[in-house]
């Protein structure tokens, strides 16, 4: 009876860390990462190098995103059974959820979605000898490409991928930071 209520307390002290650990970490990953990181990289590299670093990042940002949304989910789950919660905790499970679902799909379909378009945007522009530049400029090679329908539908393609990406970056780092805010205003230990 002892061994079994310290496993349990154990079990209760790994949960209660995990939790504020996971979402910590989750809400610091979502802001950092696109903004700070995404930015500086955009001033400062080569179009094509910055393509590549980001086709390298998505994945794995996105996979840091999953894990750590699905634990806090989960954590949430496990001290918060599905039916016995109320209004607060559903709504708290809810932002939960959107947080988890919108990091999910974009691991799943969007980075790689976005990942593939660059590929092939880069492909094009290095036989025309474009995107070297650095930052957001009007390359004279680039402006050539415009007139390309494959490039150009493949530019639409991701500025359309792109603006999904951060609505749903938005959405995530939204759902966390409410979650965060109620869990400090309540000074709630799961």
């Amino acid at each position: 009876m002892v061994l079994r209520r310290l496993s349990k307390r154990r079990f209760s002290s790994v949960i209660a860390f995990s939790f504020p650990v996971s979402e910590g970490n989750s809400s610091c990953s979502s802001s950092r990462s696109p903004s700070a990181a995404g930015l500086t990289m955009f001033r400062l590299l080569p179009r094509h190098m910055f393509g590549y670093v980001q086709s390298k990042l998505f994945p794995k940002y996105f996979l840091l995103g999953t894990v750590l949304s699905s634990v806090s989910m989960v954590t949430f789950i496990i001290e918060h059974p599905f039916g016995s919660w109320d209004t607060q905790q559903t709504i708290q499970g809810s932002i939960l959820g959107v947080s988890l679902l919108t990091v999910i799909a974009s691991a799943i379909y969007i980075s790689p979605s976005i990942v593939k378009t660059i590929s092939e945007q880069h492909k094009i522009e290095k036989e025309e000898g474009a995107g070297q530049a650095v930052g957001k400029v009007e390359d004279e090679k680039l402006k050539v490409l415009k007139k390309n329908p494959k490039y150009v539908s493949l530019s639409k393609k991701f500025v359309r991928l792109h603006t999904f990406s951060t609505i749903a970056n938005l959405l995530t780092f939204c759902a966390q930071g409410v979650h965060l805010v109620y869990l400090a205003a309540n000074l709630v230990a799961l």
